[in-house]
């Protein structure tokens, strides 16, 4: 499976938007989503945003054979623009699960994209070993 987002030294991002499954559905009816919006240093407005969906099959949160649609997009705009648009479409996932949506406010490089994720309840991370130019990847 790839890496729903890579996180990189050379690049800038603006957040992360975690929904919650809804835990009042059997395991194989639950869908989370994630978000993140992140652009290279030298293009100020140009970003590119990655979201992902996944379907349970099991409560495990790796080698669970659960199913992600994983959608990717740029858009030109301002971060705070981008921040908006965003979470208003995670207010909409939030309220289909009956949960309050995560924003993770990373305003800066990977590695402190990293760091932020980290401390989340919620933030299932694991390194993928790669065979190219270092940075990290995690899911």
């Amino acid at each position: 499976m790839e890496a729903t987002i890579e996180f990189r030294d050379d690049c800038y991002y603006a957040g992360l938007w975690f929904v919650r499954h809804d835990k009042n559905l059997d395991v194989a009816d639950r869908i989370d989503w994630l978000a993140c919006a992140w652009r290279k240093n030298d293009e100020q407005n140009t970003w590119q945003i990655v979201h992902r969906l996944r379907y349970h099959k099991t409560d495990k949160a790796f080698a669970s054979g659960d199913r992600f649609k994983i959608f990717r997009g740029t858009k030109k705009c301002s971060e705070e623009q981008i921040v908006k648009e965003l979470s208003s479409i995670a207010a909409i996932f939030g309220a289909n699960n009956n949960v309050e949506p995560s924003f993770v406010p990373i305003r800066g490089n990977g590695r402190k994209g990293i760091e932020e994720l980290s401390k989340q309840p919620w933030a299932n991370m694991k390194k993928i070993p790669i065979n190219i130019p270092p940075r990290e990847k995690f899911h």
